[in-house]
């Protein structure tokens, strides 16, 4: 069974579950994690034993996350119209669950204004 810390305040969707398992090939574990900074984020990761982690966060977040050796999977939703099948409807929109990425790298260029 692969354990899956979930940096978000939402639960995992029933198909983003489906979704893991039948790309890992196994039954997973969903851990609940924290949601706060990176580094509390990081050290309950590895203090929980995870294998993967999913993460919903502000950008300098998952950097710091990546900075750390872990590359955390992100969630592709798509914004449709309620009209079309959706798996998802938060604050009066409407999304659909098109799987996992992994992400890499996050590179941020700043510039003076």
């Amino acid at each position: 069974m692969k354990k899956i810390y979930w940096a978000s305040q939402h639960s995992p969707l029933p198909c983003q579950i489906q979704w893991l398992e039948k790309h890992f090939k196994e039954k997973i574990e969903i851990v609940k994690g924290l949601n706060t900074n990176a580094e509390k984020i990081v050290n309950d990761f590895k203090k929980k034993n995870c294998e993967e982690m999913v993460v919903v966060a502000p950008l300098w977040v998952i950097y710091h996350i990546i900075q750390n050796g872990i590359k955390p999977l992100w969630a592709d939703m798509q914004e449709v119209a309620p009209s079309e099948k959706y798996d998802l409807k938060y604050r009066g929109r409407c999304y659909k669950f098109n799987g996992f990425k992994r992400i890499e790298e996050i590179k941020i260029i700043y510039s003076d204004l």
